[in-house]
């Protein structure tokens, strides 16, 4: 799992305001080697409602990644972002195809 620091926070912000999670569970995902350490230009995502969530459809460009996701403002954007946003269940499917690379 590729990740920013930006996407780190606000994936620990989120997932502390859900008491049966815990981000402690989810910490380890974060592994230093995984890291992007360069600065996110978020310019081409003014689309997306949610200003939170740029920075994940940032990252998928800067790092030619798919973006899995169920978040509604993203998904909402989708066919009109230059990256790959999938559910969850999309991914899977296509994973299971062979396919999820990103290049749709």
């Amino acid at each position: 799992m590729i990740w920013h620091r930006t996407t780190r926070r606000e994936t620990e912000r989120v997932l502390r305001r859900i008491p049966p999670l815990d981000w402690q569970r989810f910490a380890p995902l974060f592994r230093p080697e995984w890291e992007h350490p360069a600065e996110l230009d978020l310019t081409p995502f003014g689309a997306i409602e949610d200003p939170d969530d740029r920075k994940f459809a940032a990252l998928a460009a800067a790092t030619q990644s798919v973006l899995i996701s169920n978040d509604d403002h993203l998904l909402a954007r989708r066919d009109e972002l230059p990256v790959c946003v999938l559910k969850p269940s999309e991914f899977l499917a296509e994973l299971m195809r062979g396919g999820a690379d990103g290049r749709r």
